[in-house]
């Protein structure tokens, strides 16, 4: 898992508890898809067929979350600093 992928997890699992109680489909496009090690979901798996660019791209999993820009802007705005080690 990207770096990017698990502090947008850990933000959404810290500051989201109303997303933890619905965890329904999102109502416009998906912007994010989350899979791996997660704990609320909103999908199944992997369908070769509808998600092309995930299956070209080696993914494969059986549940994940998905967000609409609508929730991911629900979530609020946080400002990380990453430091690398030069």
């Amino acid at each position: 898992m990207s770096l990017f992928a698990s502090i947008l997890a850990a933000v959404i699992c810290c500051a989201g508890p109303s997303l933890a109680k619905d965890a329904s489909r999102p109502h416009g496009p998906v912007v994010l898809t989350i899979m791996g090690d997660v704990g609320q979901t909103n999908r199944g798996p992997l369908d070769p067929f509808v998600d092309k660019l995930m299956e070209a791209q080696g993914a494969r999993f059986e549940r994940a979350m998905e967000f609409d820009h609508a929730t991911l802007s629900a979530l609020g705005m946080h400002t990380i600093r990453v430091r690398y080690p030069t």
